[in-house]
Parts: C-alpha cells; sequence; structure tokens
C-alpha cells in the first residue's frame, strides 16, 4: 500500500507523453490565436484606409494613314 501511494502519477512514461502532447497543442493554439488576430487587425486596417483616386493624364496618339501622307 505505501508503495501505491509513494507513486505518483506523472511518473509513468505514459502520463508523461499526454502532458507533453497537451503542452503542445496549447501552445500551438496559442501560436494560432496570436497569428488570427495579427492577421485580423491588419486586413482591418486595409479595410479602413481612406482610398484616393489619382487622375493620371495620357497622352492620345493620332495615327494617321499611310495614304494620307503621301499624298
Amino acid at each position: 500500500m505505501r508503495e501505491i501511494s509513494a507513486r505518483k502519477g506523472n511518473d509513468q512514461p505514459s502520463v508523461r507523453r499526454w502532458l507533453r502532447a497537451k503542452q503542445f497543442t496549447l501552445a500551438a493554439l496559442f501560436a494560432f490565436g496570436v497569428i488570427q488576430y495579427y492577421m485580423l487587425d491588419v486586413l482591418l486596417e486595409i479595410v479602413s484606409m481612406q482610398s484616393t483616386t489619382y487622375f493620371v493624364p495620357v497622352k492620345v496618339q493620332l495615327l494617321k494613314s499611310m495614304l494620307l501622307t503621301f499624298a
């Protein structure tokens, strides 16, 4: 009885593996949440930007026929 009561659950290899898997899963989910929050913040900043319209003057090329040049 004393031997069983002296043992802890963390001493068993299978329990240690599950604890490591749990910690890895929580860390991965936390990292995913941080990245998702950052992406949402960037997208909201892009959407809230004011639009600016630029009008660029374009010179229209006048194409003449070769017949009119030599006539």
